[in-house]
């Protein structure tokens, strides 16, 4: 009785909290999953849904517009899939079980396999001639040379402090090489610039607006750093630059609440947000 409580209580401050600054979306539709499907990720490539199916080893493909299937690819048996990426007509996949980067070309032909310096690998990202790898449970954060597939460079290390994380999961980099890292555990971004030297962090552990309980997936759109709640099930949206907290994802002025938000994807106008809990894709319109 004291849980649900103290549940009650939290969602009820959080609503407080966030009832003024919603930045409103409009569903256009949702794609469900069987219970027996694990969707690890979601990708965006000329109007096409790309949804990453980890257990079976299969690409979803979708029309971004209508939500109509296209078809299916199986991969192959490379096994926990749990993040993947379109850069320079190419798919890079990282397996999580196998701590490796597979490679597949522009129609998902197998290109290369190739073992990474990981203990559970969750995010990837690019930037020019480097690719940005997030190491969930070996703390850290790496970074290759796309040419050779050889580590430059890393910030590691367990803890609170700044170049210091506990579970980072996701990760992206803006448009000027700034490297955003989200952190379950520290429940905070941590900035990074090109070379991996901390610039600043964004949010704070709290159920209030501009604090985090548990963040997982994060996006940008120009200077708006999108960050999932996958806890309080709400979206918040922070000014990438100074970190400044903005407001928080709404539907007609009220906010949007999702079971567990994970990853999420912006498209021009469209937002694709991956609800691993409920096993559905949803796709909003800004409006």
């Amino acid at each position: 009785m004291r849980v649900l409580v103290y549940i009650f209580f939290i969602f009820f401050t959080v609503f407080k909290a966030f009832a003024l600054n919603t930045v409103n979306v409009e569903k256009q539709y949702e794609i469900r999953f069987n219970k027996d499907e694990f969707i690890t990720d979601i990708e965006v490539v000329d109007s096409v849904l790309y949804v990453l199916e980890s257990n079976k080893d299969n690409v979803l493909i979708y029309n971004l517009y209508d939500g109509r299937l296209k078809g299916k690819k199986f991969i192959g048996n490379f096994h926990s899939l749990i993040s993947f990426k379109y850069f320079k007509s190419d798919w890079y996949v990282l397996s999580a079980n196998e701590s490796s980067l597979v490679m597949f070309d522009s129609n998902w032909n197998h290109l290369k396999t190739v073992k990474i310096d990981a203990k559970d690998p969750t995010g990837i990202a690019f930037y020019e001639d480097f690719m940005f790898i997030v190491d969930n449970d070996g703390q850290k954060v790496m970074k290759y040379k796309l040419k050779n597939l050889k580590l430059t460079q890393q910030v590691k290390g367990f803890g609170f402090n700044k170049n210091q994380f506990r579970y980072p999961f996701d990760i992206k980099v803006d448009e000027k090489g700034d490297i955003y890292v989200s952190e379950v555990i520290n429940t905070r971004v941590q900035k990074f610039n090109t070379s991996l030297k901390y610039v600043d962090t964004i949010g704070e552990w709290g159920i209030k607006k501009g604090q985090l309980y548990r963040p997982k997936g994060i996006e940008i759109q120009g200077q708006n750093l999108f960050v999932t709640d996958s806890i309080m099930g709400v979206i918040q949206i922070f000014d990438k630059n100074s970190g400044k907290f903005l407001g928080v994802l709404g539907e007609n002025d009220k906010i949007l609440r999702l079971k567990s938000p994970y990853r999420l994807k912006v498209y021009n106008n469209f937002l694709c947000i991956l609800d691993n809990f409920e096993k559905v894709v949803y796709v909003y319109k800004f409006k």
